[in-house]
């Protein structure tokens, strides 16, 4: 049931409906992750509803007929395969159907419309990202213990975009992503960058500020030369890790690749006559400007001299091949586990492995990343099934700010992990 009529019928039923319970009255469960925070949002809501029908005997009336209405177009709609989380709603309604039948009734058939646009909007919005999150084994542990599960630890978001491939339903297509993991090295190149990055920025940084003869500016701007100096770093460090992963695709050691990839480093800024061309061309200029650039006025003075500086740097990095991780993982992709599904509500998870000395994958899985709608996706899909329909005030952390804004801030991302990632790591 994809045509176009029946979907209008269902949004101008909803519009008589919302006439009588009030946009307060509609609520959506398909971006809510956990189980718990399903069940307190139905609750809410359908206490809002069951309150509103009890004040007026011609607005229940209404409101029933309208909803008879809404259920027949929406009665054959199978939604069981879209949504994790499918199961724990209908146990929800089994539950509170002989406590509030008309309330439950509506949340019922509200999720199926939901779900319905969601499947029509998710090949045209649908980006993923890889969410770090506590290893399900800890979770394990306190379910044993009889302790309380944690909430997902986010420490860290990769923007799929340009790696995590969808089918033509806009679904996470995992076989397409795993062939063009094993040519390009995207996603392991990425977590080798991520991993050698931190120490040395902040290592750089110190060095600039010593031998520059204008040091006061790294005083003065200091979030834009860790921004900028964060990019330069991230792109040349990343360009290493596909050379040296690439490598060890092609069955090469992981020492021997490891030097294969110093020695290639040190040898760039040679290459061309002019190093500072070959490095624009590469792409590592754009990357130190955009990182000093900002809304925020600075002297043009200024910005040249940090340019030229951390430009100076990352021809320094290349040429002691300081610039090369230390350290190299393996990945595996997976189907989610009930227990992950339960937290994080993904279909698919990916376990990173760190390689040994000898290029050997370890026993043991290290981190484990969920794959999810980027932060951006689900706020999107949300806003177009719900048709700005949604009431805020039954989610968690929701203030003042715009409808976008609170869903985006109930996701599972923290504004503030994505604020140091995101806008870093595209």
């Amino acid at each position: 049931m994809t045509d176009e009529t029946p979907l209008k019928k269902l949004e101008e039923l909803e519009n008589e409906i919302e006439k009588i319970i009030s946009r307060k009255g509609f609520v959506t469960f398909v971006h809510l992750k956990k189980r718990k925070n399903i069940k307190s949002v139905w609750i809410k809501a359908v206490n809002f509803i069951d309150t509103k029908l009890k004040n007026s005997e011609s607005d229940k009336a209404a409101f029933n007929k309208y909803l008879t209405e809404f259920h027949g177009l929406v009665s054959n709609i199978n939604v069981a395969d879209e949504w994790v989380h499918w199961q724990e709603i209908e146990a929800i309604y089994e539950s509170s159907k002989r406590i509030s039948p008309e309330s439950s009734e509506f949340l019922l058939a509200l999720t199926k419309v939901h779900l319905l646009r969601k499947k029509n909007v998710l090949p045209e919005l649908g980006e993923y990202s890889l969410v770090s999150t506590i290893e399900i084994d800890t979770q394990r542990i306190r379910i044993a213990k009889g302790l309380s599960i944690i909430s997902p630890n986010v420490s860290l978001i990769l923007d799929g975009k340009d790696f995590l491939l969808t089918d033509k339903e806009g679904n996470f297509n995992l076989t397409t992503t795993l062939g063009i993991e094993k040519k390009e090295c995207n996603i392991v190149s990425t977590l080798s960058t991520l991993a050698h990055i931190p120490s040395l920025q902040d290592t750089i940084l110190d060095e600039i500020q010593n031998v520059s003869k204008h040091p006061f500016i790294y005083d003065l701007y200091p979030e834009k030369a860790k921004r900028a100096l964060w990019a330069a770093t991230k792109h040349l460090t990343l360009f290493a890790s596909r050379f040296a992963h690439n490598q060890l695709n092609r069955g090469i050691g992981l020492s021997e690749a490891v030097e294969n990839t110093q020695e290639y480093m040190k040898s760039i800024p040679d290459l061309e006559p002019d190093m500072y061309l070959e490095m624009k061309e590469s792409g590592l200029w754009e990357s130190i400007r955009l990182g000093l650039i900002s809304e925020e006025k600075i002297d043009p003075v200024d910005v040249k001299i940090m340019f030229s500086e951390i430009l100076e740097a990352m021809v320094y990095l290349c040429r002691s091949a300081g610039i090369v991780p230390s350290k190299f993982f393996d990945i595996e992709f997976r189907e989610s586990s009930d227990e992950e599904k339960s937290i994080e509500g993904n279909k698919f998870s990916m376990d990173v492995f760190e390689l040994d000395e000898g290029g050997k994958r370890s026993d043991y899985i290290i981190e484990t990343y969920a794959v999810v709608l980027t932060p951006e996706s689900e706020v999107s899909i949300v806003d177009s099934v719900t048709n700005g329909k949604l009431n805020t005030d039954f989610y968690p952390k929701f203030d003042n700010r715009s409808i976008a804004e609170k869903i985006e801030d109930y996701l599972t991302v923290p504004v503030n992990e994505k604020e140091d990632f995101i806008n870093y790591i595209e």
